[in-house]
């Protein structure tokens, strides 16, 4: 990223545990709020663009624009709306407001950009003991998880669940968040990923990104992917529209290679310039 003159910080700095209780003071008294940035703050007056990925606050982008009026500065929905700052709520005049969700765009009058993926990222092709792979937190989608899990099962596919519970769940049960690398890891070995979208995301996860670029077949709800330039039956299989008892056939049935050139306009350089 830096050869390519793009630097990415996260919007606080890394901070130990004393001092993560003094800053949620700080952030909820709004007092000395600046204090716990990250560097990026210093970097106000050397760059000519800033892309924001949403959150539930605006105090760091007000902080951008009040410390220099000429930045193009953007915010970025990566998730939908509705779990992040309210885009109603954002001023017109503070900055531009994009989605990867085609529905919140028409909504609430953002602009669009799709998600994206690293070319760079790479795993090894190694033997595959799993069929149907998937992580992620609960999101309200335990039960539907339990039961898919169950039926792949009755239907001879082998499978990898991890779901990690939700911050605010209470069971003593608690299944701990794995790495990025470990997970890459875990694809490796297998043949499919799940991609089970929960109500209300609209836009295309990550998941169908990660299926795309390590070539991995893809089982997803997600029905709006039939849009995408890199559908293909043979590779992705949606629930509720394909004829279910063929799942294990479409699991073990031979990957079909997508064309370079669509695989290249899911690449974070073909999302950056559609900005630009």
């Amino acid at each position: 990223m830096k050869k390519e003159g793009i630097k990415i910080y996260s919007t606080f700095k890394k901070i130990y545990f004393l001092k993560k209780i003094a800053r949620k003071i700080a952030l909820k008294l709004n007092i000395g709020v600046a204090y716990w940035y990250d560097d990026w703050k210093k970097e106000l007056d050397k760059v000519d663009t800033i892309i924001v990925f949403a959150s539930h606050r605006i105090d760091h982008i007000q902080y951008i624009k009040k410390h220099n009026q000429n930045i193009r500065l953007i915010l970025w929905y990566w998730n939908p709306a509705i779990k992040m700052v309210n885009p109603m709520k954002v001023p017109k005049e503070l900055c531009e407001m994009w989605s990867y969700d085609p529905v919140d765009c028409k909504e609430y009058g953002l602009k669009f950009n799709s998600t994206f993926y690293f070319k760079n990222i790479e795993i090894k092709e190694v033997f595959k003991d799993i069929d149907l792979l998937f992580l992620g937190i609960d999101k309200g989608r335990k039960e539907i998880l339990f039961e898919l899990n169950n039926v792949m099962i009755e239907n001879s596919v082998k499978t990898f669940f991890h779901v990690v519970p939700d911050k605010k769940d209470s069971r003593t049960d608690h299944i701990k968040p794995i790495s990025y690398k470990e997970y890459l890891s875990l694809i490796s070995r297998s043949k499919c990923i799940l991609d089970l979208v929960p109500d209300g995301n609209n836009g295309m996860t990550l998941r169908p990104m990660e299926a795309l670029f390590f070539k991995r077949k893809l089982v997803t709800n997600f029905i709006a992917i039939k849009n995408e330039p890199f559908y293909d039956p043979k590779n992705i299989f949606i629930l509720g529209i394909d004829d279910f008892s063929t799942i294990k056939q479409f699991i073990d049935s031979e990957y079909k290679e997508i064309d370079d050139e669509v695989i290249k306009e899911y690449e974070f350089k073909n999302w950056l310039s559609n900005f630009l």
